[in-house]
């Protein structure tokens, strides 16, 4: 995203007070996080293009720069954001999954964080077929975790595919010259009416690193968070981080010391050894060569920067990119922090889980623990890391530390609430949980939805469609729409009111026409009224098996809708076809119980034959 220049004539300039300096006013602006004025001054004081040459006074080259740096800070911190914990995928990711994916899923391991179907205790029956959404709080016909099983959708954690890129300004490309080559860094921080903020194409990257330190850290924070070109700041970190020449040697004249003793100051042997970087123990720089690493989608080039950052090689060694500090980490976990960032521990711990290595991961958030034991930014992240690899019950103890830390942490206590629905089998005290989170002001469709299931399953009816009716009106999109008709289907068939859940499940199809589960239990219902009306065994019924051909198109591994099929196909006699069936409905949950004995049955009636 390009920042356009203000108008310098609008009205919501601020008014520079009188005796005051108009550096200090914008570096008070800044301080006071009036972000936008700041912004507004620093672009109506800034020397422009044309009045660039005329300022002959070296005073007010300082001032510009001074404004530029408040003007720049500001813009960072309005479009700053806290990404550590993000994990969405975009289109890059898309590109480059599985090339730099160490464990591969051919030979997938307990370690391994591939998609699996996770192993739940509580499903709601419906005639001989089974349902799916365990009471309403499942997964959807996606196949991807949502956020109404927990209450909370953390950013970044629904691990989905967007179509776009996600920010991100386009051309990167340079532009044609113009035929002025002199003061290339200094033209590019001028500011000309109707163009950018900054030209980063004209962008001198050594001139920064050796006179500009300072500005050269707000810059590169600009070219990551307002930018997002990842590519123009891993050019900056890489000149910050470069060796600098060895000063010329000076002439001498004859030394003054006896026998021809030579000073110390003026031995040639030291002006040349080996060239240092000035910057190499400065542990923010390599951090931020890490992240325009790991947004480039460089992981192993991520992993050594950030181990450097987080493990400080030796005074005046040269940047190795990960050899440099080989005591204090081995191969993949690092045991002690010279540079204890907590932010740079999740980004590395990012990497890990993008390189399909999550048990690196638990060891460097269980290392960080052992350093910092009451940072609940690292506990989290070993909760959810704990959640993710299905060890539910210490996730469970680490949400509850979080809770022993920050009493008022959202996601920790709809994760608890969720574990003691799911495990505990106490609905009543998930309800008290969920409530807590109302009275804290988390109105979402995913909170509402779960007290609604809470109260169906402590057998509060009336308050579950209070709840649902509240969520309904929360829902932002047709896709939760669907998912609330889903689950008021299921009060009607708590209640024994199947009339009323068909039009549920119908109108949970109508809003999402891709909703398998809805499919899959209007299969079962029209499977249950036909059965009914004939008073026989076993009915067919041709609606139904439209409906279950249905819900495996929008969803082919859904096991309810495999294990119905299944099931009919065997009392209709199709036996091949049944046994297909089954085997795929194993192959997405082997723990699920009636599909293991319609294959035992199948099988043995396989061996008779």
């Amino acid at each position: 995203m390009i920042s356009p220049v203000l108008d310098a004539s609008s009205s919501t300039v601020p008014k520079l007070p009188a005796s005051m300096d108009v550096g200090y006013y914008a570096i008070s602006l800044l301080r006071r996080r009036k972000l936008n004025e700041c912004v507004a001054f620093a672009s109506n004081q800034r020397i422009t293009d044309s009045d660039w040459d005329s300022a002959a006074s070296g005073d007010k080259k300082h001032l510009n720069e001074l404004l530029w740096y408040a003007q720049t800070k500001a813009m960072v911190l309005q479009h700053w954001f806290d990404d550590a914990s993000i994990e969405d995928d975009g289109v890059n990711d898309v590109l480059l999954e599985g090339e730099q994916t160490v464990v591969s899923s051919a030979q997938l391991h307990e370690g391994s964080m591939e998609p699996t179907r996770q192993q739940t205790s509580r499903k709601i029956k419906m005639g001989v077929c089974g349902t799916s959404r365990e009471g309403g709080l499942g997964t959807t016909g996606g196949g991807h975790q949502v956020g109404s099983r927990h209450g909370f959708a953390r950013t970044g954690s629904l691990n989905n595919r967007p179509g776009t890129l996600q920010g991100g300004c386009g051309g990167t490309a340079a532009r044609p010259t113009t035929g002025r080559f002199t003061r290339v860094s200094t033209a590019s921080l001028q500011l000309s009416p109707g163009s950018a903020h900054i030209q980063t194409q004209f962008l001198n990257f050594e001139d920064f690193a050796h006179r500009k330190p300072m500005l050269a850290k707000v810059l590169c924070d600009y070219l990551l968070y307002v930018e997002h070109q990842p590519k123009f700041a891993l050019g900056l970190c890489t000149a910050m981080l470069r060796p600098s020449p060895p000063p010329a040697a000076s002439v001498k004249g004859p030394s003054g010391l006896p026998l021809g003793m030579s000073s110390v100051s003026g031995d040639s042997s030291i002006l040349t050894k080996e060239r240092v970087i000035p910057r190499a123990n400065d542990w923010w720089w390599k951090a931020r060569l890490g992240k325009a690493n790991y947004q480039l989608g460089l992981l192993r080039e991520a992993e050594k920067c950030f181990k450097d950052s987080l493990c400080e090689p030796s005074s005046g060694s040269a940047f190795t990119g990960g050899t440099g500090s080989s005591t204090l980490y081995g191969k993949n976990s690092i045991t002690h922090f010279e540079n204890y960032n907590t932010s740079t521990i999740m980004e590395l711990g990012k990497v890990y889980k993008k390189m399909n290595q999550p048990l690196s991961s638990l060891e460097l958030f269980t290392n960080a623990l052992m350093e910092n034991c009451i940072d609940y930014e690292i506990l989290l992240c070993c909760a959810r890391l704990r959640n993710e690899l299905h060890h539910e019950d210490e996730a469970y103890n680490l949400f509850q530390q979080v809770l022993g830390i920050d009493s008022s942490n959202v996601e920790a206590i709809a994760q608890i609430a969720a574990y003691i629905f799911y495990e505990k089998k106490h609905p009543d005290m998930s309800l008290n949980l969920y409530n807590r989170l109302l009275q804290m002001g988390v109105n979402t469709v995913e909170v509402w939805n779960n007290i609604g299931v809470s109260s169906l399953c402590a057998t509060q009816l009336d308050h579950a469609f209070k709840c649902f009716e509240r969520a309904m009106q929360c829902c932002p999109n047709d896709a939760q729409r669907a998912d609330v008709w889903y689950n008021i289907g299921h009060v009607y068939i708590g209640i024994g009111d199947l009339r009323f859940a068909e039009r549920a499940f119908r109108l949970a199809v109508a809003t999402d026409s891709s909703h398998a589960e809805a499919l899959n239990n209007l299969a079962v219902l029209a499977y249950e009224g036909e059965w009914r009306k004939n008073k026989a065994g076993f009915a067919t019924n041709q609606q139904g098996n439209h409906l279950f051909e249905s819900a495996l198109r929008a969803a082919p591994r859904l096991v309810e809708a495999l294990y119905n099929s299944a099931l009919i196909a065997y009392n209709m006699g199709e036996m091949e076809r049944a046994y297909m069936m089954v085997t795929g409905a194993l192959e997405e949950f082997p723990d699920h119980s009636e599909s293991v004995a319609l294959h035992s049955k199948l099988h043995n009636l396989f061996v008779t034959l």
